[in-house]
């Protein structure tokens, strides 16, 4: 059995999108797993967010919140790197895109997304400046490097030269909706976007966008509030929209799935994923698709969507407009199709080969 030590003392839970949902989805394949035996390293908060995670695996909480950045990584240098020696693991997981000064044995690191190499714009000048400086020695020093497409692979292989055959592409995995919620009774077609208000999510596209549609629609947003929050309401103040266009924020699992029952189309006018998980999420729930033609969002959607130029309202109007009128009938039946590809078995059968490599390589 391979003791694996899961680095996840970066993950302040509602905070990092996608990524979360990805890993607990992942970890939860290796629950009662006869060849993996898993240590988790986490903040307190994300112990008691993940009650069902901190029943199957040992988790060793650690003695910062999160909160404050720097005692975050003085802890993952110190605390951690002790704490992964103390307990003899095999294969240390380092799961948020940088690894410490000692990574461990058999170092494994995910890397989500290098949204710092395309958009440095997008983050601040301590963080930006962190990154730089831990994301290519972290890639540099890890046995295997796991990514969740081969767009993340390519990007890391072109700017750091790092060897393409030491990484592993381990994509978002969601399985079928068997049973579907109860849609909302609404007037008009919705227009659906769960994202974080984050400047490459590039909501105010799809505001302007609104303005400029032949159909009557109504735009949904939720996800929580960052840096673009008010620009984005100040657009719908401004064109008018306010009552086509419901801001939500942070909604209930069993509120969202409703939405999504409810849902004609899923816009994602982001202009940089790494792998982009609502798109899967819409495929999987036969919600067609309408899309940036940006990063790794066409290898995840295939013909399975309509793809949009990034940051022309009028093009993102004629797109939408194209779906709800019926244009593309097949979208549907072509995101079942596609999603077959992004199951959780081959997410978790694919982390699997990637720890276990790590560990013959260690010898």
């Amino acid at each position: 059995m391979i003791h694996v030590g899961v680095n996840l003392t970066w993950l302040r839970p509602g905070q990092v999108g996608g990524s979360e949902e990805h890993l607990t989805r992942l970890l939860t394949g290796f629950v009662d797993d006869p060849d993996f035996d898993l240590t988790l390293y986490v903040l307190e908060s994300f112990a008691l967010a993940h009650p069902e995670l901190a029943g199957a695996f040992r988790m060793v909480v650690a003695p910062v919140a999160g909160t404050n950045r720097l005692r975050r990584v003085v802890a993952e240098q110190r605390w951690l790197v002790s704490h992964m020696n103390h307990d003899e693991i095999d294969v240390a997981f380092h799961a948020g895109g940088t690894m410490p000064l000692r990574p461990g044995p058999a170092p494994v690191l995910l890397v989500h997304d290098v949204q710092y190499l395309t958009y440095p714009q997008n983050f601040g000048t301590v963080k930006l400046t962190y990154l730089r400086a831990q994301v290519p020695r972290s890639v540099r020093r890890a046995s295997v490097v796991v990514v969740p497409s081969a767009y993340v692979a390519d990007r890391l292989a072109e700017v750091f030269d790092t060897d393409r055959s030491k990484m592993r592409v381990v994509p978002h995995g969601v399985g079928a909706v068997s049973d579907p919620a109860v849609p909302f009774e609404v007037e008009r077609p919705v227009i659906l976007y769960p994202a974080i208000t984050y400047p490459h999510k590039n909501h105010v596209t799809l505001v302007r966008a609104m303005a400029e549609m032949q159909h009557e629609a109504t735009l949904v947003l939720t996800g929580g509030e960052a840096e673009c929050e008010e620009l984005v309401m100040d657009e719908v103040g401004r064109l008018g929209l306010t009552g086509s266009v419901r801001r939500l924020g942070r909604v209930p699992v069993e509120e969202l799935e409703r939405w999504w029952a409810t849902a004609s189309v899923l816009a994602c006018p982001s202009l940089y994923e790494g792998f982009g998980a609502p798109l899967l999420e819409a495929m999987v729930r036969a919600v067609p698709i309408v899309a940036s033609d940006a990063a790794a969002i066409p290898e995840v959607v295939g013909d399975a969507a309509v793809l949009v130029g990034g940051t022309d309202p009028s093009e993102w109007a004629a797109g939408l407009d194209s779906v709800l009128e019926g244009a593309r009938p097949e979208l549907a039946g072509l995101g079942l199709k596609q999603a077959e590809n992004f199951t959780p078995s081959v997410a978790v059968d694919r982390l699997r080969d990637a720890l276990a490599d790590a560990h013959r390589r260690a010898g």
